[in-house]
């Protein structure tokens, strides 16, 4: 029910990927518990020092070890892990039962001794503490120990990664090095087994793909429901090289490089396709499609013969445009929360910025009457009037804005609370009497 409180009612809970992350709180509060429980025991074992003190550890102790006994003869017996369960795993979990049952009796045996040997007056609370934060210690540094160097029977493979590998992963290669000498804004497309490489960030090379847990849905509708096959995608998402470790026959693009590109820990081979009919960042299009439901623009987008130069995806009735090709539109500067540029144009046109486009926190600082609008789906687009504009367009969201105001705020108060109470102190220091 707890958790049912902060799915339903806590802003922006019920937007995580994995919510079930709340538990961390489950083990921070464990952690807490344990930290209480060993100073109230610790206190209370040096205060009872009887013999019915040591009945009821040895009570405690004993009760802990049937739970266990008990709990591996259970998972034991015929246990069902499921129809997509490999035999050869089964028998690592009963393994791994086997040796963590060993080992919580030996820590519960640790735990108990220290018990024993502090309740008849050996050894005092401090000494005690000692030992059983050392066994914990120990017990946690075993785990981390299977996570960081796994045996290799276990069939799991380290969360480590050499130097060697990451060096070698952040380290320009014959690819990344053709692929910079493009100084101009544009984008890649990877297929195959590149698809879900993130590596081209670390080398400020945009890539339409990639793995992010945090999926923007309308951008991920495109890629899902249309794909990489519609030509005219590809343009409006500024895609100029096709990166791949196979051959790509296809008449839009032109094989221009093969190099060795870093992959899975190792380097390999790939080819660098240019695409003919590639677009820039920023362009103008000929005609607007008003269409307001988000399958019927999909619809659009599949069609063989879009191309966005030619036709456009509204979602409101437009302003009279006029279509004029000696239009222009340079890029100043661009950062992920600033893009500047420079526009001269004839007549009134729509703008298509090749960006994705958010319903909140971006905004034109520099026009606030002019609204940004989405274009083909999942694009910016801005109409603007006949003349000289620069433009400056900037991410302001409102809850980076309240969250700003709450952490000076929250700040500033901390800061006065700790001077109020030094000058508390010293007051009370000045009204001391003074002695002989």
């Amino acid at each position: 029910f707890f958790y049912q409180i902060f799915y339903d009612y806590f802003p922006y809970f019920n937007k995580f990927r994995v919510p079930a992350m709340f538990l961390i709180l489950t083990q921070f509060s464990t952690a807490v518990l344990a930290g209480m429980g060993l100073d109230i025991s610790s206190k209370w074992i040096t205060n009872n020092r009887t013999a019915d003190s040591l009945k009821k550890l040895g009570s405690v102790m004993g009760s802990m070890l049937i739970i266990i006994f008990g709990l591996t003869l259970m998972m034991k017996g015929d246990p069902d892990y499921g129809v997509r369960s490999n035999p050869m795993l089964n028998a690592l979990r009963v393994d791994m039962l086997n040796t963590d049952m060993i080992k919580s009796i030996l820590f519960i045996l640790i735990g108990g001794l220290a018990f024993y040997i502090v309740q008849i007056g050996w050894v005092g609370r401090q000494v005690f503490a000692g030992i059983i934060i050392t066994a914990s210690i120990i017990d946690m540094g075993i785990v981390d120990w299977q996570i960081i160097e796994p045996d290799k029977k276990s069939y799991r493979q380290s969360t480590m990664t050499k130097k060697s590998v990451k060096s070698a992963y952040l380290s320009e290669d014959e690819v990344i090095r053709f692929l910079k000498q493009d100084t101009s804004k544009y984008r890649i497309l990877p297929l195959g087994n590149l698809s879900n490489e993130n590596r081209w960030s670390a080398f400020q090379i945009e890539s339409v793909r990639g793995y992010h847990p945090a999926k923007i849905f309308r951008y991920n509708k495109v890629k899902d429901e249309v794909g990489w096959n519609s030509l005219g995608v590809l343009q409006m998402l500024n895609v100029k090289y096709v990166i791949t470790l196979e051959e790509l026959l296809h008449p839009a693009f032109e094989h221009i490089f093969s190099g060795k590109l870093f992959h899975q820990g190792k380097y390999q081979k790939a080819n660098v396709y240019q695409f003919k009919y590639a677009l820039p960042r920023i362009f103008f299009t000929g005609g607007l499609k008003v269409i307001q439901d988000l399958d019927d623009q999909l619809n659009v987008l599949r069609d063989p013969g879009f191309n966005p130069r030619k036709i456009a995806v509204v979602e409101q009735l437009p302003l009279n445009i006029e279509y004029n090709p000696n239009s222009k539109a340079e890029i100043i500067y661009w950062s992920p929360g600033k893009i500047e540029f420079q526009v001269s144009i004839l007549t009134n046109q729509l703008m298509i910025i090749s960006e994705i486009y958010y319903p909140e926190g971006w905004e034109i600082t520099s026009h606030p009457n002019w609204d940004i609008h989405p274009v083909n789906t999942i694009l910016r687009g801005i109409y603007i009037p006949a003349g000289e504009h620069h433009i400056v367009m900037e991410f302001i969201p409102d809850d980076i804005r309240h969250g700003t105001i709450m952490t000076w705020s929250s700040t500033g108060i901390l800061i006065l609370l700790i001077l109020l109470g030094l000058i508390s102190k010293r007051k009370e220091h000045e009204s001391l009497p003074d002695t002989v």
